[in-house]
């Protein structure tokens, strides 16, 4: 597989104009911020997966047919600490840390919280504050503007900085203004708390919880008008392994372990008051969500489904340079159907094209909906990873596909054009790396029809991001 794919970046972009080919829509105004890891080395030193790779927060800023384009490394701690002593500090998803540690400050290590401030997955934007984050707790905000990093959040809430992790994706309820997400702290058990964060202060407040045998992974939720949906699956985290797991040379993901016997378990905790209601189905993996609603006395989830974490090792980036992915161990769309009289969960498969990083028409949250948008992966002779941008019609399981050779888009997000009356009226935005020219560009798409509207070029190659949001102006 092409190296230039997962190659670090060395340089931040200051703000550049981009050459655009085709036409922009005069409506289309705001900035697409995205975050994504872009840098795989320390020194002599390489990060092992891809997860791993150190923040990188991208911006393109588009108004009046001219797209903008700047970049920035995000300064978190890990970041810092590692570039600072030129090898890696910290342990992370799938490295671990530090080779001049000596074997009483790792056997010390077993007794502090272990650190994770690289955030480099996704964004949360709150009022006019705008942070990175990740699946664990940290928060680390940085300068709308500039994209100068500010700093880790303090919180000053009733939860402090003392739970480890918490999803890379809230939910968002668009009618009602609010966030929610999960904090977790791992012990013995499965702690969780689940919290509304404030539209304006990053603070959370608690309004559930829920005690469960184990600490299960997890990267985001489900909402409904009635519910906030955590999806406990079997990926079950070995407290003793991670407080070990520095002395024992272990990184993170090694400290999970599938155990499918389980089951996975949905917890419908109320809105309104937090009590939780429990239902149970087969084992599965999943990182995303897609969307949720409610229909008479059912509670639908719509989700990109994988029979196991296989893929989670297939991001190893030795292996995935040498394998690529493969479409048997992607996730397919699935809608799971929970009848809340009968107790009973069925799990429909929507599509047979491979789909993750979902994105939809976010005036639909909560509601029923007809399209989803994502990444997916079509096979060839060569070794790949994700390669197209797939639409599905999720009430007919109709297909739209936009597949260039040699080109591997990012995450795909939905912009609803002004005054919209259809679902799907509006552009796809999603970034593109094409390896024969050694560049990445922007694309725009006709979230309609699927049809090229313009692409605005990079001066320098991008490598394949995470997660971002567009912000309209």
């Amino acid at each position: 597989m092409d190296s230039l794919i997962y190659k670090s970046v060395e340089k931040e972009t200051p703000n550049s104009n981009l050459t655009v080919e085709g036409q922009i829509p005069e409506w289309l105004s705001g900035d697409l911020i995205r975050n994504g890891p872009a840098k795989f080395e320390v020194g002599e030193y390489k990060l092992n997966h891809w997860f791993d790779g150190y923040s990188m927060i991208h911006k393109f800023s588009i108004q009046d047919g001219k797209v903008y384009y700047k970049s920035k490394f995000l300064q978190s701690k890990d970041y810092i600490k590692s570039t600072s002593a030129n090898y890696i500090k910290n342990r992370s998803w799938g490295t671990v840390a530090d080779p001049c540690a000596s074997i009483f400050n790792k056997f010390f290590s077993a007794f502090t919280k272990p650190e994770a401030s690289n955030a480099s997955v996704s964004i949360l934007k709150n009022g006019n504050r705008i942070a990175a984050v990740s699946d664990f707790s940290s928060m680390v905000e940085f300068d709308f503007n500039t994209l100068e990093t500010k700093g880790d959040i303090k919180f000053s809430d009733q939860f402090g900085n003392d739970y480890m992790f918490s999803a890379a994706h809230s939910c968002y309820d668009p009618e009602t203004k609010e966030i929610f997400n999960c904090l977790g702290k791992p012990g013995p058990k499965g702690n969780f708390s689940f919290v509304k964060i404030s539209e304006s202060t990053f603070e959370r407040k608690p309004f559930g919880s829920l005690s469960a045998p184990k600490h299960t992974y997890f990267h985001s939720y489900a909402l409904t008008k009635n519910y906030f949906i955590f999806i406990e699956q079997p990926l079950e985290l070995n407290i003793w392994q991670l407080m070990f797991s520095r002395f024992l040379n272990r990184p993170y993901e090694a400290c999970y372990h599938w155990k499918p016997e389980h089951g996975t378990k949905f917890h419908l905790v109320s809105r309104l008051n937090g009590k939780v209601k429990t239902f149970k189905s087969a084992p599965f993996f999943f990182f995303h969500t897609v969307n949720a609603f409610e229909e008479d006395n059912e509670v639908l989830i719509d989700l990109c489904l994988y029979k196991d974490p296989s893929v989670i090792k297939d991001l190893y980036l030795d292996k995935l340079k040498q394998n690529g992915l493969k479409k048997e161990s992607m996730s397919l769309l699935y809608r799971t159907k929970i009848n809340l009289e009968t107790k009973t969960v069925d799990l429909i498969q929507l599509s047979d094209v491979s789909l993750d990083l979902p994105s939809f028409n976010m005036t639909r949250a909560c509601k029923s909906y007809n399209y989803v948008y994502g990444l997916g992966l079509r096979e060839t002779q060569d070794i790949e990873v994700n390669n197209q941008l797939v639409k599905v019609d999720v009430r007919s399981g109709d297909l739209k596909v936009w597949y260039h050779k040699g080109m591997y888009p990012s995450e795909p997000l939905f912009v609803g054009a002004p005054g919209g009356l259809l679902e799907d009226d509006g552009i796809i935005l999603s970034v593109v790396l094409d390896i024969q020219k050694q560049s990445s560009f922007l694309l725009l798409l006709n979230a309609s029809d699927f049809t090229e509207i313009a692409r605005a070029y990079s001066p320098v190659y991008l490598p394949i991001g995470l997660h971002g949001m567009f912000y309209q102006k």
